[in-house]
C-alpha cells in the first residue's frame, strides 16, 4: 500500500440530506440560460433553493462558531496553519482555520461537492470567474466547459478536481480577503520553474527503482521539490489509477513515484474572494499558465 498524502480524505462534515440527482435536462439548461443572460442565481424547487441558499443566509455568530468547532473537531488530518521553511522542500499549510467564516464556507462547499449540487456551486461562483487563459471566461462558459448543463452531472470530472484542490490546503492573501488553494500553488517558491518541477505531497513517499508497486524501494522522501522527467505506465492501486512519474532529487537521484503523490504548481487551482462579511465567491478555477 502506498502512503497517503495529507488532506486526501477530508471529512464531509455538515450532515445535510443529499438532494436527488437532477434528471430533467430542461431544468439544467435553464441554469445555463440564466447564467448567460443575466448572471442571477438560478431558481429551483423550494427544497433545492433552501439547500443552495445556505451560503447566502448569514448565520448568527454563535451558530457559526458552533459549526466551526464541529468541522474542526472532525477533520481527520488537519494541516498546520504555519508553513515550515526548508531549502528544497515545500511543506503543507492550510490557513483556512484561521478565519471562522471562510473555514465554514469551505466545508459547506465540500459538502455541496459531495452531493453534486450544481445549484450551490453556481451560486457561490462569481459571474466573471476566470476559467481559462483563452477566450472562455465567466460562469456561463464554465457551465458549458464542464458540462454542468447536462443530464448526468453527478459523474462530471469537475467534482473530483475541485475536491482535490480544496482538501490540499491553501493560504490567505490580500489581508485575508482572498484565499488560494492548493498550498503548493499558493506558496510555490521562486527559483523552480513550475513547468519542470513538482512537489511530493506526503511524508514517507516511496521512491522506487521501477514504475511498479512491486519494484524495490530506493528511498522514502517527504515534501521534496522534484524534477519531473516523464510519466510512465498507469497503474491502478486500491481502485485509483495514476501514472508512475520518473523524478530526480538532488541527493537521492532518480526514481519513480506514484502520480497520486505529486503536486503540480501549474495544475488546477482555485481562488476565492470575500465579498461581504463572511460571504465568499469563487473567482478563479484554472490550470496551466
Amino acid at each position: 500500500m502506498e502512503i497517503s498524502y495529507l488532506g486526501e480524505n477530508s471529512s464531509q462534515l455538515f450532515n445535510i440530506k443529499s438532494m436527488e440527482t437532477m434528471k430533467n435536462a430542461s431544468i439544467i439548461l435553464f441554469l445555463a440560460f440564466a447564467l448567460s443572460s443575466c448572471g442571477d442565481t438560478p431558481k429551483s424547487a423550494d427544497k433545492q433553493e433552501t439547500l443552495s441558499n445556505q451560503n447566502a443566509v448569514a448565520l448568527p455568530k454563535d451558530s457559526m462558531t458552533l459549526l466551526y468547532q464541529q468541522y474542526l473537531r472532525e477533520l481527520e488530518s488537519p494541516m498546520p496553519t504555519f508553513q515550515e521553511k526548508k531549502a528544497g522542500k515545500l511543506f503543507p499549510v492550510d490557513e483556512a482555520p484561521l478565519d471562522t467564516g471562510f473555514f465554514v464556507f469551505r466545508q459547506r462547499l465540500l459538502d455541496a461537492i459531495e452531493r453534486r449540487d450544481v445549484f450551490y456551486l453556481m451560486e457561490i461562483t462569481n459571474k466573471d470567474i476566470k476559467i481559462s487563459f483563452g477566450a472562455e471566461q465567466g460562469s456561463a462558459d464554465m457551465v458549458k466547459m464542464w458540462g454542468l448543463d447536462g443530464a448526468k452531472t453527478d459523474t462530471l470530472e469537475i467534482w473530483s478536481i475541485l475536491q482535490s484542490a480544496l482538501t490540499q490546503g491553501g493560504v490567505f492573501q490580500d489581508n485575508r480577503n482572498a484565499f488560494v488553494a492548493p498550498y503548493y500553488f499558493a506558496t510555490w517558491p521562486e527559483g523552480y520553474d513550475p513547468y519542470d518541477f513538482g512537489v511530493l505531497i506526503g511524508s514517507g513517499v516511496r521512491l522506487r527503482a521501477a514504475p511498479s508497486q512491486q519494484a524495490p524501494i530506493n528511498h522514502t522522501v517527504s515534501y521534496d521539490i522534484v524534477t519531473v522527467l516523464s510519466e510512465e505506465n498507469t497503474e491502478t492501486i486500491e481502485g485509483e489509477s495514476y501514472p508512475w512519474v520518473r523524478v530526480a532529487l538532488e541527493k537521492e537521484g532518480e526514481g519513480y513515484v506514484y502520480g497520486k503523490y505529486i503536486g503540480y504548481p501549474i495544475g488546477y487551482r482555485v481562488g476565492f474572494q470575500r465579498i461581504a462579511g463572511n460571504h465568499w465567491e469563487m473567482n478563479f478555477f484554472v490550470a496551466g499558465d
